[in-house]
Parts: structure tokens; sequence; C-alpha cells
């Protein structure tokens, strides 16, 4: 084994005081988990449990076809009448299968959206070690999303905003993924 592949085998120094990490050494693996997704995520709860209460009215669109589907008479608003009116049929399926076991449509949505917003935030955080391994800075996409009330808002308003995204991003992370 020559120099050079031992030195491959080592692995980077990580910082283990703040003083070492202001002078350039890396932040261990660990570090970068809490500092690039633990304390986003906490962000994102906080934000979304403080707009929590609001809900868009057009969710009730979705609530209305949900319950119907529960009911047994398919995916419609009226009993009886065979219009699709709604624009988010693995949404409004999924709701259904929620107001089957039980749950309130509105309550189930908003812990669902709430949950598909930091699996979009963990699919961010998992993008960004694939794409730059992380050295001296955390991950920063999880904190924009997390800071950002329009994601997080739109995530717990009741709305499919939160699916949406988690789906685009998880493909996206699969599209590199696949790439590589």
């Amino acid at each position: 084994m020559s120099a050079e592949d031992e030195s491959l085998d080592e692995a980077p120094a990580a910082a283990t005081n703040v003083t070492e990490w202001l002078e350039g050494v890396p932040l261990s693996r660990r570090h970068h988990l809490f500092f690039g997704l633990g304390l986003p995520s906490i962000l994102a709860i906080i934000h979304m449990w403080q707009v929590r209460a609001h809900t868009v009215d057009d969710a009730f669109i979705s609530y209305r076809y949900a319950e119907n589907f529960a009911k047994g008479l398919g995916l419609v608003y009226n009993a009886g009448e065979r219009i699709e009116g709604y624009t988010n049929f693995l949404w409004t399926v999924l709701l259904g299968v929620a107001i089957k076991l039980g749950l309130d449509p509105v309550g189930a949505a908003k812990i669902l959206g709430a949950l598909c917003a930091l699996g979009t935030l963990a699919l961010a955080y998992r993008l960004g070690e694939d794409l730059r391994p992380y050295g001296r800075i955390p991950c920063m996409s999880t904190w924009l999303l997390a800071s950002s009330i329009v994601f997080l808002g739109y995530a717990v308003f009741g709305l499919e905003t939160g699916l949406f995204t988690l789906l685009v991003t998880g493909g996206a992370y699969l599209f590199l993924r696949e790439e590589r």
C-alpha cells in the first residue's frame, strides 16, 4: 500500500471546539447532522406550529371529496354527481383513508403536510450531502426551507403542497442518485 493510498483511508480531522471550527477545521458528520438538519427541523416545527390555525378554504374541496370517498360514494363532491372537482388525486385519497380510520380531515391534512415538510427537509439535507460533501459549513438549504413561512405555512394550511414538495424533492434525489 502506497503512502497515497494510506492518506485516502484516513478520515479528515473534525473540529472538536468552536475555535478549531473558526480556524477552518471541518465539522464532524454528527455536527453537520445537528446543525444542518436537527436545528432546522426544530425551527420548522416551531414555525408550522405558529401558523397551524389557518386553513385555506380550497382545502375543504378535497376534504369533501375525501369524505365521500371514505363513505364509499366514490370521488364525488355530491352523491350521484360525477364531476371531478379536485386537482390532487393522491392527497384526496390519502385524506379519504385517514377519514376511514376515524381521523378528522383538517387535522390529518395538517399533520400529514407537516410530516411531508420535514421529509422534504431531510431530502434537501441528503441532496446537499450528495452534491457537495460538507466541510466547514453545514447544509444551508435546510435553513432556507426552515425559515420560509411560505413553504412551512402551506405545509400546514391543509393543501397538498407539503406532499408535492416531498415528491418533487424525492424525485430529484432519485434522479441524481441514478445519474451517479
